[in-house]
């Protein structure tokens, strides 16, 4: 639009409105802009942004407050204990949900979905026959917790659940007995199939 064809459509404006429809135009224009912004804001407050448990970062607000993931409410940006995925991590303290050792902040292991301090109690390691959660060692807890299930052989022995270590340079492959139940492993943790 050049500077003409502005200037007629200003006075053409201009000559229908008025002051009254001037102001009313100037309201109704903010009024317009500022629903957008609090659609926008309300768009972001919904988890368009947010970051999953064991992903890096660097603030809590990128981890709590996820609707998106209510099962890890509430999360925060601290360190989970692995080196391998950075400093900081969005992770759940004691208490909380779980899927895996990563999404539990500090030396937290994940065990029966929940973030637990880990049992230095048990003697039997990976492999051995078990009764109970208690009576498998946790000297390793960086690599995943022990429990005391079946991995699908009919008896019971401490494995790992879902996202514990399976496999690796130190073990020569990869192991599906390590993994508890159904789980496989797969890329060194246990997994679904």
């Amino acid at each position: 639009m050049d500077d003409r064809q502005f200037d007629s459509l200003a006075r053409r404006l201009g000559r229908r409105s008025g002051r009254r429809g001037a102001v009313r135009g100037l309201v109704g224009g903010l009024a317009a802009g500022g629903l957008a912004i609090a659609r926008g804001r309300r768009a972001a407050a919904q988890g368009c942004c947010y970051l999953a448990a064991g992903d890096p970062c660097y603030d809590d607000r990128q981890c709590a407050a996820n609707p998106n993931n209510v099962a890890y409410q509430p999360m925060f940006c601290a360190d989970n204990g692995f080196a391998y995925d950075g400093p900081f991590n969005c992770c759940a303290w004691a208490g909380y949900q779980c899927a895996f050792d990563e999404g539990c902040c500090g030396a937290l292991v994940c065990v029966d979905n929940a973030c637990r301090e880990p049992l230095s109690t048990g003697t039997a390691s990976l492999g051995d026959p078990c009764t109970f959660d208690g009576d498998c060692s946790q000297d390793f807890p960086e690599l995943g917790a022990l429990i005391c299930a079946d991995t699908g052989f009919g008896a019971a022995t401490c494995c790992r659940q879902a996202g514990g270590s399976c496999g690796g340079p130190l073990s020569g492959g990869e192991n599906d007995w390590v993994c508890c139940g159904r789980l496989t492993c797969s890329g060194g943790r246990c997994g679904l199939g």
